[in-house]
């Protein structure tokens, strides 16, 4: 019996396309996934990237790119750098359009991680980490967050200092 340890999963999984296949694959398909663990770290990019994550992420840009295009420079300067406020109206237009379900284009499908276990090695407010299991469908389904920390928490040194800090 082989046991996959993966690390930074991206979902590359389509479950929806299960249905088409024969009982066979479909057999080693589960059996593989079975012993699959995978770890994600903290804030890392890649186990949220995928087709649909991408659209969302442009949806939610154009959202705010079409409040903010009459804007004068100096304001979003401004709210950028933090001196001044994100408007109530942008954040108000964010929440509500980016609920809005986007149509699915061609070749598009539910994307999973596949795993049998999902563990999400999480900073909580004190700095320390916790290992959080999640589940594969859903973290697939999360879409992009955008921090400083999205490409860093994706180096092989962040995993190795995520897996220390769960076993201290």
């Amino acid at each position: 019996r082989v046991t996959c340890f993966g690390f930074a999963p991206p979902p590359v999984f389509c479950l929806d396309r299960m249905e088409n296949r024969d009982e066979e694959t479909v057999s080693r398909i589960e059996q593989a996934v079975e012993n699959c663990i995978c770890y994600v770290n903290d804030n890392d990019c890649v186990p949220h990237l995928s087709l649909s994550s991408i659209r969302k992420l442009a949806h939610e840009l154009d959202i705010v790119d079409n409040r903010t295009e009459v804007m004068s420079f100096w304001r979003r300067f401004k709210i950028f750098w933090e001196y001044e406020g994100v408007p109530r109206n942008i954040e108000d237009a964010l929440v509500t359009k980016s609920r809005e379900k986007l149509a699915k284009v061609v070749g598009e499908s539910n994307m999973v991680i596949p795993a049998r276990v999902l563990v999400w090695m999480k900073k909580n407010f004190a700095g320390s980490l916790q290992g959080i299991g999640c589940c594969p469908e859903k973290m697939g389904r999360l879409g992009i967050f955008l921090c400083e920390d999205m490409v860093s928490d994706h180096l092989p040194e962040g995993y190795e200092d995520a897996l220390d800090g769960l076993v201290a």
